[in-house]
């Protein structure tokens, strides 16, 4: 799974926001250079290239047709240690592929509009295709993202012809994009949810990768973001109860690989556990409830599980504490070998 982010050539860009991204992993940024209220473009894109050339990072560049020209392609050649990709976002021509491609570029194809026709015609030209990625739109304007629906029925079509495609969509960030500030996103159901949920989503929906339409991410919830999809490990703000072995909880814990129905499973704790647990706190388990069971569960004491739904009390399951509110829906992705950190939740629970 890839991530990226976004820059804008409209106003000046941060750098510590980049070098933190990129420290973080984050390795492909997407720029415009179509953007018709932005100006000063020009000087401010050969500014990103200079200071990009001293890292090892991929841009993905937003034009159209008629910025296809040789004066584009001598600017790209100057700073030949980053890896440019060409999305043409209206006007592509097999034949404006093979001359991107002939360059030494990658080109992406706008995979929200591109036809079952275009992809047919690719057919003929079978040497493009590992030269290809596709990547969905963003849409500032709240209604208009896509459907859940939509999206699928466009990969599927791209991939109908290109099985191996590698196809990227837009999230929103936490510092939205003027003029209208209502997020940068290609899925319209995930233009106002938590942006960690929305990857989780576009992961579930088979994208490949994700880009952050906006122009910033907190270092907090970035940091979050790439441990969940590249790592498969997910941060949890929780409240630990009073009485509760902290150490056996505040740790990194691996789920099970035999995924349970009702609670999430965590697969080294009993092994950790050195005294006998008594039974205390037997409470009724809401959904994010965090437990440990006490020595009547005989080989099981010392196992943590976190409730996927409502439980009732049970005398041999401790309650220990309870997961974060905001954390609840993060628990329908877990799967198999899934990580998980348990970090004490900030201020009010």
């Amino acid at each position: 799974m890839m991530l990226g982010f976004s820059i804008y050539l409209g106003e000046s860009f941060n750098t510590d926001y980049i070098q933190r991204m990129l420290k973080l992993g984050y390795r492909t940024i997407f720029t415009s250079l179509q953007i018709p209220e932005e100006h000063h473009i020009e000087a401010r894109f050969t500014q990103l290239q200079t200071y990009l050339s001293q890292f090892e990072t991929e841009l993905i560049i937003d034009i159209n047709d008629a910025l296809i020209t040789a004066d584009l392609f001598e600017r790209l050649a100057q700073f030949n240690t980053i890896r440019y990709i060409i999305r043409i976002d209206e006007g592509t021509t097999p034949a404006i592929i093979q001359h991107i491609i002939s360059h030494g570029h990658t080109c992406c194809i706008n995979a929200s509009t591109v036809s079952e026709q275009f992809l047919t015609d690719l057919q003929d030209f079978p040497q493009l295709q590992k030269h290809l990625i596709y990547l969905h739109n963003y849409y500032p304007r709240p209604d208009t993202g896509l459907s859940r629906t939509f999206l699928q029925h466009q990969n599927a079509r791209i991939r109908h012809y290109h099985h191996d495609a590698i196809i990227y969509a837009f999230i929103s960030g936490e510092q939205l994009r003027g003029p209208l500030y209502e997020g940068l996103t290609t899925l319209e159901c995930t233009r106002q949810i938590d942006p960690c949920l929305a990857a989780l989503l576009l992961r579930e929906l088979n994208i490949n990768g994700m880009l952050i339409g906006d122009p910033f991410m907190s270092a907090t919830t970035s940091e979050k973001l790439f441990q969940m999809i590249e790592h498969n490990h997910f941060i949890l703000p929780c409240h630990v109860d009073n009485g509760a072995d902290t150490k056996l909880i505040l740790q990194k814990h691996i789920s099970r690989p035999d995924c349970s129905a009702h609670v999430i499973r965590s697969k080294y704790t009993r092994q950790q556990v050195a005294r006998r647990i008594e039974p205390f706190n037997i409470q009724p388990r809401a959904k994010g409830t965090i437990t440990i069971d006490n020595h009547l569960n005989g080989r099981y004491m010392g196992e943590l599980q976190i409730t996927k739904i409502n439980l009732k009390p049970h005398p041999h399951v401790n309650v220990v504490g309870h997961i974060s509110k905001d954390s609840l829906p993060y628990l329908n992705y877990f799967n198999a070998s899934t990580a998980f950190t348990f970090i004490q939740a900030k201020g009010e629970f």
